[in-house]
């Protein structure tokens, strides 16, 4: 096989990584609908926050609820999922091309498609939190989403509710 590729020219290289920074991740485990998780997640926090919960509505709902308790306030609070309404938002091209979130959005509510090769760099998220709903989760869309932050930040903290 080797023999086939040098041939025509190509070189086989060997590429991996030395000493990987592991990221900390804390993991709670609740019955709870994912709504009523991040519900209470954000209850308990005073910095911003990334929530990713793979159900659309819940999110809308969500939004809609702190707006009405006066947690935040509209603009504070943004919502992605793939539609092309959301790919087109300012938001979102800021995402895309500056890396970042404007400052005066407190929360981000998402749903898988911050997965989708998004890079973040950011230092002022205190809060990153996957909320998963399947039983069965498969690892990678967890993985994924933790390392969409690019930076290292000592304020923030990872969790996973399973």
């Amino acid at each position: 096989m080797i023999t086939i590729f040098q041939s025509i020219g190509y070189k086989i290289i060997k590429v991996g990584i030395i000493d990987p920074i592991k990221t900390q991740v804390e993991i709670r485990l609740s019955n709870k609908r994912g709504y009523d998780i991040a519900l209470n997640h954000i209850n308990r926090v005073d910095g911003k926050t990334l929530i990713r919960l793979n159900d659309t509505k819940g999110l809308e709902i969500l939004k809609t609820q702190l707006i009405d308790l006066k947690v935040f306030k509209e603009n504070e609070i943004i919502i992605l999922y793939s539609s092309r309404k959301n790919k087109k938002s300012k938001e979102y091209k800021q995402l895309a091309h500056e890396r970042i979130f404007d400052d005066k959005v407190k929360l981000v509510l998402t749903t898988s498609i911050i997965d989708e090769g998004l890079s973040i760099n950011q230092t002022d998220f205190t809060d990153v939190v996957f909320i998963e709903t399947n039983y069965n989760p498969r690892p990678e869309p967890i993985k994924q989403f933790f390392a969409r932050f690019r930076n290292e930040d000592k304020n923030r903290k990872n969790y996973l509710y399973l």
